[in-house]
């Protein structure tokens, strides 16, 4: 079937029109495509001040070396002798010059009594001494003198009466004549001569007296 002339340049034109709207079309999608590909300007970097260099602690040099050494070999002077106080000095030669003094030397017993007396005599202690035969009174008397044991600074002493002669140091002006017999002797070398019976409340106080 022919077709008529102007139908199909209408046809014609219409491709030609539809081939341009593609184009068209494709370019601008290229376009947009090379656009968002693009690359982006890199900012220009921000200039930095340079650190500042810090010195390094090197060796010292010749100068500080020389006082370093300087420091460590100056010595503090020790004081000499002449540099003392002539006070201190003076002092010095006395203390070296004076004889150290001897110990003092303990007074000697008392002659005319046992050693243990004479000591309890120089050491100033109150000194008891009963004098007994043997019978009733002297049992009773000494069970008095043995209560004073123990008291501070008391010292008790017993022997028989036949032995009189041995504690003359502190008898001899007393004239004991029987037994039993008591001699207080206190601190002063004052003797007290007490004969017969005599109770412990007594006797306790003769010796706070001879204190």
């Amino acid at each position: 079937m022919a077709v008529s002339r102007p139908l199909l340049l209408a046809l014609l034109g219409l491709v030609l029109a539809t081939a341009t709207l593609f184009a068209a079309r494709g370019a601008n999608q290229s376009a947009a495509d090379s656009a968002s590909t693009a690359v982006a300007p890199t900012p220009a970097p921000t200039p930095v001040s340079p650190a500042p260099v810090k010195k390094a602690n090197g060796p010292a040099g010749p100068a500080s070396k020389g006082k370093d050494t300087a420091r460590d070999d100056r010595v503090e002077p020790r004081p000499t002798d002449d540099a003392k106080p002539a006070r201190e000095r003076n002092r010095s030669t006395r203390n070296r010059n004076t004889p150290a003094r001897p110990p003092k030397a303990r007074a000697a017993l008392p002659a005319g009594v046992p050693a243990d007396v004479g000591r309890a005599l120089r050491d100033r202690k109150v000194v008891v001494l009963f004098l007994g035969q043997g019978g009733a009174d002297d049992l009773a008397t000494a069970e008095g003198v043995a209560s004073l044991r123990g008291l501070k600074r008391v010292a008790v002493f017993r022997d028989g009466i036949q032995n009189l002669a041995r504690y003359r140091g502190i008898v001899s002006d007393l004239g004991v004549a029987q037994a039993p017999a008591v001699v207080i002797v206190g601190k002063k070398r004052r003797a007290r001569l007490i004969e017969g019976f005599v109770d412990a409340g007594t006797l306790r106080q003769h010796v706070v007296d001879a204190r």
